[in-house]
């Protein structure tokens, strides 16, 4: 079986204040027998991609519950695999679907924001409406 994954990946930037090009991130990904990212290691010499410590974990449906790069260090499915809670350390962010998987609100540090059809909703007044040309955003 031939998989597609990405092994290496390396990104370079100029420092503005020395005009020299330098490396971002020199990314290496390693896999588990079951396709799974197992580990990102970087070997750039400038902060872009944030390493963590530890390895990527998964349930036995293959989602994944601990992202060590992003501080993720509990991720909780319901039934549908769609993530009901994420933990990253003391915040925690809890989200509710409807039975088609549809998402209908999130809540994070005390702020509920509510999703019907395209309009968007943070602590019930209206954040933004989504449309074809982009956001748009209530300003009042």
């Amino acid at each position: 079986m031939f998989l597609c994954n990405i092994r290496t990946l390396e990104r370079s930037m100029v420092n503005i204040t020395t005009s020299v090009i330098e490396s971002m991130d020199n990314l290496t990904y390693r896999y588990n027998s079951g396709n799974q990212l197992v580990i990102v290691t970087d070997a750039g010499t400038t902060e872009g991609f944030k390493q963590g410590s530890g390895d990527y974990l998964y349930d036995t449906n293959g989602n994944m519950i601990v992202d060590p790069n992003k501080g993720l260090s509990d991720i909780k499915y319901n039934n549908l695999n769609l993530p009901y809670s994420i933990t990253k350390g003391s915040d925690k962010i809890g989200y509710v679907y409807d039975a088609s998987g549809r998402k209908l609100a999130n809540k994070l540090s005390g702020k509920t924001k509510y999703y019907l059809g395209n309009f968007v909703y943070t602590d019930d007044k209206l954040d933004y409406m989504i449309c074809s040309e982009g956001l748009g955003k209530h300003l009042l």
